[in-house]
């Protein structure tokens, strides 16, 4: 129902209410004949209701509610010298603005006021209780903009002002001076009041300026312009807040409307310039110039001083949003509203990011072998043969931590651990969803498939167990990287140059030289050493060289940590939430509202996947009524290779020699928590196996995809969420060529 015919409806209401008791009666409705003191009894007892009722109205400060308590009482008061027609006007203003059951409180009163003046009556009472609802419905209307919700308030309200001051008895026209001196020293007050924002504004823009120049700076390692440039800013948010906390301000700041607005700038000041004074003071004590990786050798002493300071930082972050969490007024104007909102997501972001800073400094160093010495399993992946976790197992290492000192141990070849373990007979330990859907595979090639599953931690933990059972030792934690995630750390030490290869390897060309161009010049031994010989080459090179600050390398080697093509994860606990803050575990996470994957694995035993490309393009359309989805996913496989021309351990097939060269043979596996509801390929009915990992279901099929071919498999899903919100999480594997997604959403209701 619309609001103009919910008004039309409740006011019609209030005359039927009006005609019925006349009838009812006999007799229309006449005045109150009672005795005075019954009849003062009884408005007071109205008006003492009234200003209760507004005094409590919620979110206010005590000298907003004294205010809200004696406009609740006096209105009663006006109201019964008004006449029913300015009060029913009055509160048709403010059933208009109203939610949907004051609307229709308000409205029927208004009706029912307009029924006795229509029938030529007084009724004193009704007039009295009218009051009390104006004043109790201004201060909680809850529709339109804040600004619309006052101009629509101070009509109400002037409008029982002026029906109940307009006689000519001296009484009140003392009322109306009295009235008119009160509005002139309100209008002081509020000119005061803006004088000291206009005053505070040049100061908090300045802070603002000033603070964003002085995190830039941190952010590119200049440690001692961050602390200059934070300090400055500092100081321009306490003299705004200063000229906002004013004695001779203090006034507006009890006042509805500006009051609210007042009391957010300078909470904001306040956050601002304790924020920004705990940023310099971390700067100072821990500035990044000073932290250097030398010769492979973090000084851990930089980092514990970091302890303290950011910890001061995440506590000053934690009150500012406990600061900012109180400003929920419905009355502050759009541009107060507007910069709170985005000073809270930036006090939240940076809250997640202090943590995880904080946490990284307080476990770091014992990460570091500052406790012990500290072994971490490298794992060298060649997505060239693409497995769930992005490639292959090709070669592997040992990392060693020793109070700060990285260094590379042991550098070998994967099929010798598979040697190892096949000689002592090991056994896989692993998570029962991992052992049922991929045990057949590890007894096939135990190392070259024990990379299947897309989730980090859980390779990581059977690589753990199974080390020391392949001739190996205790390690403390798993380490993966990939010819792009080589190419990122390239970028920090500078080409490296192997004696298998003519050329320098940068940070350009060695991703297409490990993915694809060894396998057009090296064979036998030297190809199968090449990835092992150039990761070591590259990983030595970043633990003897000397490097940037800390914050620049993590800066650098983002882009690689966030696709996935450097991993990291430890099985202790505390050191494993540290790391998934971070973002380095990959893992795919868990099951929240729609989250799915699309997962590739070569099947053929080539390195084909150097020519494999992906897209896929959710549609999903949701029926709110029902709280389900459907969605229709389609895949499309390209198979760029070619059917000669290149050297057999790239478009042969080792599993079947009989498929023609250049064929991609490949598991398509795709993890949804939604049930599969049919599948095609190419437009024909497929099959899909049916398994569960990972808190998922998971629908796969073998695909064989001719050189310079495609295809297109097609599934059509059910799922369910919560009728209200829908959020997609879409896993990526890291592969050669990024995935291509696209996700569109459609509604019914």
């Amino acid at each position: 129902m619309t609001r103009a015919a919910l008004l039309t409806v409740a006011t019609t209401a209030g005359f039927a209410f009006s005609g019925g008791l006349a009838l009812a009666t006999g007799r229309r409705v006449r005045p109150i004949t009672h005795r005075l003191s019954r009849r003062l009894r009884l408005w007071s007892a109205v008006a003492v209701a009234s200003g209760v009722g507004a005094a409590v109205v919620p979110g206010q400060t005590i000298g907003v509610r004294l205010c809200a308590a004696l406009m609740g009482s006096g209105l009663v008061i006006l109201a019964t010298r008004s006449r029913e027609v300015w009060l029913a006007i009055s509160l048709l203003l403010v059933a208009a603005a109203s939610s949907r059951g004051g609307a229709l409180v308000t409205a029927i009163s208004a009706g029912v006021l307009l029924a006795v003046w229509l029938g030529r009556q007084r009724s004193l009472t009704l007039l009295a209780i009218g009051g009390g609802l104006v004043a109790n419905g201004v201060l909680r209307l809850d529709r339109g903009s804040a600004w619309v919700q006052f101009m629509v308030g101070i009509a109400a309200v002037a409008v029982v002002v002026v029906g109940g001051t307009r006689g000519g008895q001296p009484g009140w026209r003392v009322a109306r001076y009295v009235g008119a001196g009160s509005a002139g020293v309100i209008a002081v007050f509020v000119g005061l009041g803006a004088l000291a924002a206009m005053q505070a504004r040049s100061h908090l823009q300045t802070g603002l300026r000033l603070a964003q120049g002085g995190l830039t700076a941190a952010e590119r390692g200049q440690g001692a312009g961050a602390t200059v440039g934070l300090r400055t800013a500092s100081a321009e948010f306490a003299s705004g807040e200063m000229r906002l906390a004013a004695w001779w301000a203090e006034p507006a700041m009890r006042l509805p409307v500006l009051g609210p607005n007042l009391r957010a700038l300078e909470t904001m000041a306040r956050v601002g310039r304790d924020l920004t004074a705990a940023a310099a003071r971390a700067a100072a004590v821990a500035n990044p110039d000073s932290i250097h990786v030398v010769g492979g050798s973090v000084p851990l002493d930089r980092l514990t001083a970091l302890d303290r300071p950011l910890k001061d930082a995440e506590n000053a972050l934690v009150q500012a949003s406990h600061n900012l969490s109180g400003l929920g007024s419905p009355w502050l104007v759009g541009s107060v509203r507007s910069r709170l909102s985005d000073l809270r997501a930036k006090v939240d972001k940076a809250s997640g990011d202090t943590a995880t800073a904080a946490l990284g400094a307080r476990l770091g160093p014992a990460m570091l072998g500052a406790q012990g010495t500290r072994r971490y399993f490298l794992a060298i992946l060649t997505p060239a043969e693409a497995r769930g976790i992005g490639g292959m197992i090709g070669a592997y290492g040992e990392i060693v931590a020793s109070q700060g000192r990285v260094q590379l141990g042991k550098l070998g070849r994967t099929g010798d651990l598979s040697e190892a373990a096949a000689s002592g007979r090991a056994r896989v330990d692993g998570p029962p969803d991992f052992l049922a859907r991929y045990g057949p595979d590890l007894t096939r090639g135990l190392w070259q498939n024990i990379a299947e599953s897309p989730d980090f931690p859980t390779v990581a933990k059977v690589i753990e167990d199974l080390y020391p059972k392949s001739g190996g030792t205790h390690v403390d934690g798993v380490i993966a990287i990939d010819p792009v995630g080589l190419a990122a750390v390239l970028r920090l030490v500078g080409p490296v140059q192997v004696a298998a290869w003519p050329e320098p390897l940068t940070a350009d060309n060695v991703a297409q030289v490990l993915l694809h161009d060894e396998y057009l010049r090296l064979s036998g031994s030297a190809r199968i050493d090449f990835l092992g010989t150039v990761a070591g080459a590259v990983v030595q090179r970043l633990t003897t060289g000397d490097l940037s600050n800390l914050q620049q390398i993590g800066h650098v080697l983002s882009g690689a940590v966030r696709s996935k093509h450097i991993m990291m994860d430890v099985p202790d606990t505390h050191e494993h939430d540290f790391l998934t803050r971070f973002g380095i575990t990959g893992a795919i996470g868990s099951v929240r509202d729609d989250s799915v994957a699309v997962i590739t694995e070569n099947a053929g035993g080539n390195k084909i996947d150097w020519y494999l490309r992906r897209s896929v393009h959710y549609d999903v359309h949701l029926t709110p009524a029902t709280k389900r989805f459907e969605a229709t996913m389609e895949i499309t496989l390209r198979n760029l290779a070619p059917s000669s021309g290149e050297a057999l351990d790239v478009l042969g097939n080792v599993v079947d020699a009989t498929l023609p060269l250049g064929t991609n043979r490949l598991v398509l596996s795709v993890y949804t928590p939604s049930a599969l509801d049919w599948a095609n390929r190419d437009g024909k009915r497929l099959p899909l196996q049916s398994q569960f990992e990972l808190g998922r279901r998971v629908y796969s099929t073998l695909v064989d995809i001719p050189p310079m071919g495609q295809t297109t498999v097609t599934l059509h899903l059910i799922g369910h969420y919560d009728g209200r919100h829908y959020a997609a999480r879409v896993w990526e594997q890291p592969s050669v060529m990024p995935q291509e997604w696209q996700l569109t959403t459609s509604s019914s209701g």
